[in-house]
């Protein structure tokens, strides 16, 4: 599903993704993952601008977990905790 999605137009550009019903988190933590790698892709090709390799990773992580929005209806979802549901989508992010 997540290869269906178009590939973001500039070399920083990350889209925003809001999620609605996002359940566990499973499908959030596999967009985050996509944006992490892209990441460190970048910073392998040396494509980072100036400045130290930390202060780009920590602020382009944040920028890509910044990007995801997500709801649910469900609390037991979103925050976890209960049998079925020991982990929320908040914990997972």
């Amino acid at each position: 599903m997540l290869d269906l999605l178009p590939q973001p137009c500039g070399r920083r550009t990350f889209a925003n993704l809001s999620r609605p019903a996002c359940g566990d988190g499973n499908f959030l933590v596999a967009i985050l993952d996509r944006k992490l790698d892209r990441i460190a892709s970048d910073l392998a090709s040396a494509k980072s601008p100036t400045g130290s390799r930390a202060e780009y990773m920590l602020f382009h992580a944040l920028e890509a977990l910044a990007s995801i929005y997500a709801v649910d209806i469900s609390k037991d979802n979103v925050i976890g905790g209960t049998p079925g549901h020991e982990v929320g989508a908040r914990t997972r992010l």
